[in-house]
């Protein structure tokens, strides 16, 4: 990662939505495979904290978000990276054009409805993963991944706290959450 996308730089990050900070976002970025080259869609790009790590990491990124204000927040964020791989769209990610993702990334509300409507731009082979804030919807998320055609699901709690060295005391607390994640396959007869 290189040295310009530091925890003191996504602290001054204008945010309108909640950010995944990066000892999140590389846990999940771990989880899901990725590395230089995938081309991922995100949908809910909220700051552009979570887009900002899959760019540093060299991925080609098209990511949606629907809500005007925090695409204009993600927008001014991301706007270092004018000479990289990433599309930005204030768009509902169902009305993506593009396909053969090596990965689908969902952070949004009612994202159970989105599943269905955006798992084909998925390549065969390629990895989902979905952050959830809560326990309310998890198994519905799950079944609805397994109907379509998504295997080898996991799901994890993230609740990360950092200290302060100093005062050995929680400085900032993680945003406690779910994420889901499994690969969908599709056998041919």
């Amino acid at each position: 990662v290189s040295e310009c996308f530091l925890d003191d730089e996504i602290k001054i990050f204008r945010k309108g939505a909640r950010p995944i900070y990066q000892y999140d976002a590389f846990l999940f970025i771990g989880l899901l495979g990725l590395k230089r080259g995938m081309k991922v869609l995100e949908a809910g790009a909220g700051s552009g904290c979570f887009t900002r790590c899959l760019i540093e990491i060299g991925c080609k990124v098209y990511s949606f978000e629907k809500r005007k204000d925090f695409y204009e927040i993600a927008k001014e964020n991301l706007k270092i990276y004018t000479n990289k791989e990433v599309y930005l769209f204030n768009d509902d990610v169902e009305n993506c054009k593009e396909s053969g993702f090596d990965c689908i990334f969902l952070d949004m509300l009612r994202v159970e409805e989105k599943i269905p409507k955006v798992i084909d731009k998925l390549k065969n082979t390629g990895k989902i993963g979905v952050f959830i804030p809560n326990l309310y919807n998890i198994q519905k998320i799950v079944e609805i991944l397994k109907e379509n055609g998504v295997v080898n699901i996991n799901i994890i709690q993230i609740d990360l706290k950092q200290l302060d060295p100093e005062k050995y005391r929680i400085e900032k607390f993680g945003f406690p959450g779910f994420f889901i994640y499994g690969q969908k396959v599709i056998i041919n007869d």
